[in-house]
């Protein structure tokens, strides 16, 4: 396979040619994605409120038409459907799909775990379309996979080296742009620094796009009766690919026996990824390594004995996401790990049992399983909010918040178990990044109501007002607000009821801005910053005075130019009590001490103190945060 170029004349008309002729519509979205950007970057100094969800919005909009659109050219043009017709409808489907996806995300108020991942998973789904269209129409049994092979290996290729000529041109033109801003003096220029972005999209979303396009393989004219080689695939493959599948599988099969041997134990849940991700990577190896497995040995016998070694993995990431769906019910991370666990054994057993073996499968099911778990009542949007929605109405229910459909704040947190309470907090804040807590605003009506009112007010109240325009109170102010206004909150330090956290973490930093904003400082001469034990050497070149907070000796230093003081420091025993974390308030994070007419007034914003459960070694000391006035 050689390397592709288009850097003389001939070839740039070729290229363009082919573009014109081949992929009308893709280039055309290229051009006005491109067009799109610039637009943004020559914006960039007028910032409106909010304005990044349309920019997100539209830019993944035109890159999933995008690739769609290519999906269906290459389907239509290996189909040969010249009629009008069918190029109206395969070139029209995409532009009103782009549209539609744009019209339900851009008008959001913020950023979602729901949009972001239904741009993933089709982003997943229409990428892995362009890997097998030509290849859903009937062909020659025999050298199918032959063909199939190449073309694979063709695609990857002219992938690979689109994004290398993008990144190539952008980091060379960036050589350039910053010469010349070195040497002439163009500091000073306002608007310089925006030519590197104009740049950078120049390089990366036009010429690289235009450079696959005008290379993409044509399916009939591929190799059908010998495989093709890739010098590049073949040293990937032979030498790094698969032996690294091995290592990984290595890895998974100990864990897997010392999980067997401490049954009692539960397997870490990061093995559920770990079994999807090294198995998804070996299937793509098994893709690109059908050349070599017709003669190098050790090739052949990972493409044989592959698909039987994930099976027992697979029963591994099964009983893992199992524990803890019972117990803590089904996230949307949990989805994910059940539906590419079920296409990970579906296609391990048609490659371990089948005779075909056929290697469109993988792609094909890939983009199946991605684009179907993103729509209708079965979707990852659906199932899992409406499961953790259910836990919460389950667990308001118990603590008795939720009475004949109306919520009746607590009287007081220690009112119900930590555990439940902990349920409660974590259910609000997963529903609420679900999606923009719509459903949790329904749920906590008059709570919501309160807490839009005191957001409108802090905003007018506010010195320095972070929008000009007021707009309603974000995810943070509404889970925060909810969780305070019903006396619930989360607990931190113990996982599954297993201590393993060497430390507990209090946290007032993403609080409300400005910090404990207007301070009074009224009879006060200074604001220092706080130091802890394990930062004290690291500033010691610091001019002025500092103090040094020593918790486990309840002691803080004042050091002045004069020399140092000793004071009294004391932490509430509830910060002491060693068996939980807890959310603070910024009241409960405001000391007073003094000695020797000194006085202290402690503003804290963070503190990190031992777990006396932890049973393993931590490599930092308990630290503290914050500044404090002195008089």
């Amino acid at each position: 396979m050689q390397f592709p170029t288009f850097l003389t004349r001939e070839q740039i008309e070729t290229s363009i040619g082919t573009l014109k002729s081949r992929f009308p519509i893709p280039s055309l979205i290229v051009l006005v994605l491109t067009g799109y950007i610039w637009y943004r970057i020559f914006l960039s100094d007028i910032y409106i409120q909010w304005e990044e969800v349309r920019i997100f919005t539209t830019v993944t909009s035109l890159i999933l038409t995008f690739f769609l659109s290519l999906g269906l050219t290459i389907y239509r043009e290996q189909k040969e459907l010249k009629n009008t017709y069918a190029w109206v409808i395969t070139s029209l489907f995409p532009l009103i799909y782009g549209g539609l996806y744009y019209w339900s995300f851009a008008y959001r108020a913020s950023f979602e775990v729901q949009s972001a991942t239904f741009f993933l998973l089709h982003m997943v789904g229409f990428l892995s379309c362009i890997f097998f269209t030509p290849f859903i129409i009937k062909g020659k049994k025999d050298s199918r996979n032959i063909q199939y092979s190449n073309y694979f290996t063709h695609v990857s290729w002219t992938l690979l080296m689109s994004v290398i000529t993008g990144v190539a041109l952008f980091i060379l033109g960036s050589i350039a742009l910053w010469s010349i801003q070195a040497l002439f003096d163009f500091r000073d220029f306002t608007h310089y620094d925006k030519l590197y972005g104009y740049w950078a999209t120049f390089a990366l979303a036009l010429i690289a796009p235009y450079y696959a396009l005008s290379h993409f393989p044509r399916a009939e004219k591929i190799e059908e009766k010998n495989y093709e080689s890739n010098a590049f695939f073949v040293f990937l493959i032979k030498y790094v690919m698969t032996p690294f599948v091995f290592i990984y599988f290595l890895i998974l099969y100990v864990y897997s026996i010392k999980v067997l041997i401490n049954f009692s134990d539960w397997p870490k849940g990061i093995i559920s990824w770990l079994v999807i991700g090294f198995s998804t990577l070996g299937y793509i190896t098994y893709i690109y390594a059908k050349p070599q497995g017709e003669s190098v040995r050790y090739v052949a016998i990972f493409r044989t004995y592959f698909p039987i070694l994930v099976l027992p993995q697979i029963l591994m990431l099964a009983y893992a996401i199992y524990l803890r769906i019972n117990q803590y019910g089904l996230t949307m991370n949990r989805y994910f790990v059940v539906a590419f666990g079920l296409w990970l054994t579906g296609i391990s057993l048609y490659y371990a049992f089948s005779n075909r073996k056929n290697l469109i499968a993988i792609p094909l099911s890939l983009a199946l399983i991605s684009l179907s778990i993103s729509i209708g009542p079965w979707s990852v949007f659906s199932l899992p909010y409406q499961d953790q929605y259910n836990k919460l109405i389950q667990h308001l229910t118990e603590a008795k918040i939720l009475q004949n459909n109306t919520i009746m704040p607590l009287t007081k947190g220690d009112d119900i178990s930590r555990e439940l309470s902990n349920s409660i907090a974590s259910e609000i804040e997963y529903l609420c990044d679900f999606n923009n807590c719509e459903g949790i605003k329904k749920l906590f009506r008059v709570q919501t109501a309160k807490i839009e009112e005191k957001s409108l007010k802090d905003w007018k109240n506010e010195i320095h007002q972070t929008w000009a325009i007021y707009r309603e109170a974000n995810i943070y102010q509404i889970t925060q607000g909810i969780k305070e206004e019903i006396k619930v909150q989360r607990y931190y330090g113990e996982v599954y009821g297993t201590p393993e956290e060497p430390y507990f973490y209090y946290n007032t930093m993403s609080k409300t801005y400005p910090f404990w904003a207007p301070l009074d400082i009224r009879g006060y001469s200074k604001l220092i910053t706080i130091y802890s034990i394990d930062q004290w050497n690291s500033v010691q070149d610091y001019i002025g005075d500092r103090i040094r907070v020593d918790i486990p000796k309840h002691e803080l230093i004042y050091e002045t130019s004069s020399g140092n003081i000793t004071l009294p420091f004391t932490l509430p025993a509830s910060f002491l009590d060693g068996t939980h974390a807890r959310e603070v308030t910024q009241e409960e994070m405001i000391f007073n001490t003094s000695k020797n007419g000194i006085t202290l007034k402690l503003y804290i914003q963070n503190i990190a103190l031992p777990n006396p459960a932890y049973t393993g070694k931590a490599s930092y000391f308990p630290s503290v945060s914050g500044f404090a006035l002195v008089k």
